[in-house]
């Protein structure tokens, strides 16, 4: 899944035109160059069933967008929200092939670090994705 996210967030061109190459799974280290987003797997649940592995995944993931502007994390906010929310269909990254039955956002939240020089957006979505697997 975090391979798809940051292959998004990496070649949606309004995004890398504002952050360029600052795009990281995980952490963002403090005092790194802004604007910057960082964006992470936060939950997954499966769906079991008695002949196959799962047929309906759930991916819980959270985007953070880093400024030193608060316009320009609500900004970056806004890019990020249109590209993911409703994200459905056939995706492949590399040898990983995933079939995104749709995308919601759950919850949006703001916050201030670095003494007020820094501002984070956060945005967090949930994924589902419907696969069929052979039985084993």
């Amino acid at each position: 899944m975090l391979d798809l996210l940051f292959d998004k967030l990496n070649n949606a061109s309004d995004v890398q035109n504002i952050v360029s190459a600052r795009v990281y799974p995980y952490i963002r280290q403090q005092g790194s160059e802004l604007p910057a987003i960082m964006f992470e797997q936060t939950n997954a649940s499966f769906t079991p069933t008695k002949t196959t592995t799962s047929v309906n995944d759930e991916f819980e993931f959270t985007v953070n967008c880093f400024s030193e502007s608060i316009s320009q994390a609500w900004s970056l906010h806004t890019l990020v929200r249109t590209l993911f929310e409703g994200m459905a269909g056939s995706f492949t990254i590399g040898s990983n092939t995933y079939e995104g039955a749709g995308t919601t956002i759950d919850s949006v939240a703001s916050d201030v670090m670095d003494d007020g020089n820094v501002f984070i957006v956060e945005l967090v979505f949930t994924s589902s994705f419907r696969a069929t697997y052979a039985p084993r």
